[in-house]
């Protein structure tokens, strides 16, 4: 194993703590963006939410709903009937 000079040494522990603090660095902004991201995702839970009870408030009955019969149908309906039983 090679020895290092004091100005090597010095040199190396330098670059290590700048190494170190760029990783404190990114972590930080990391944590940072996080927190951003977690609240952006609360608000749009929220406006989904809002949204979601306002198309339910909002919609009506899609259901097909069949028509009354009309009045021509009915008695077409009671003749042929009457029809059938003869």
């Amino acid at each position: 194993m090679e020895e290092l000079t004091i100005e090597e040494l010095k040199l190396k522990l330098a670059q290590e703590v700048e190494a170190k603090q760029k990783v404190v660095d990114e972590l930080e902004t990391a944590r940072e963006t996080t927190q951003k991201l977690l609240e952006e995702t609360k608000r749009l839970k929220q406006i989904n939410a809002d949204l979601f009870a306002r198309t339910v408030a909002g919609s009506k009955d899609t259901t097909i709903k069949k028509e009354p019969p009309t009045i021509d149908e009915v008695a077409d309906t009671i003749i042929s009937k009457l029809k059938n039983k003869r």
